[in-house]
């Protein structure tokens, strides 16, 4: 309504024609999101995923050890695909929030592997070895987030 409002005040004041106007209305027409489906369908991704999390979280102690791991890397090597292909059609979005997800899935994984295996270290050998792996991210990383906290991290360990 508020486009149709605009247009009609510029075509009164001569700004656009009526061809024109019509052309805008019927180019935002076939253009249009729409943003209730979306937000429901992100919603209803959630709430799915949170139930699926929820039924592991419940069960952790009834799942074996390999179980977990090979999910775990099923899982990052779905994320590591989905990044390079969003570097490889120069989605920026995507590939940062890829990166920042590898780079956080990187450090559950270790967590996971140190439980699974019962291994006993300290942070210092846990965010160097963090660290050493998520390196060659910074380099394709465009954002500062990344570069940021992996500092924060080698500086603390």
């Amino acid at each position: 309504m508020r486009l149709e409002k605009k247009l009609n005040l510029w075509e009164k004041n001569l700004l656009i024609s009526s061809e024109q106007k019509q052309k805008i209305i019927d180019f935002e027409k076939n253009h249009r999101k729409p943003i209730l489906f979306s937000g429901l369908l992100w919603l209803g991704i959630f709430v799915i995923a949170l139930g699926f999390i929820s039924m592991i979280a419940a069960n952790w102690m009834y799942i074996p050890g390999y179980a977990k791991i090979f999910a775990d890397f099923m899982f990052l090597g779905a994320v590591t695909y989905t990044t390079y292909q969003a570097y490889c059609h120069k989605k920026e979005v995507w590939l940062e929030g890829g990166l920042f997800a590898l780079y956080m899935l990187t450090a559950a994984s270790i967590g996971l592997i140190g439980q699974v295996f019962q291994t006993n270290g300290n942070f210092a050998s846990f965010g160097f070895f963090w660290c050493l792996i998520t390196f060659p991210m910074l380099l394709v990383s465009k954002r500062k987030i990344i570069p940021a906290l992996w500092l924060i991290v080698f500086i603390s360990s």
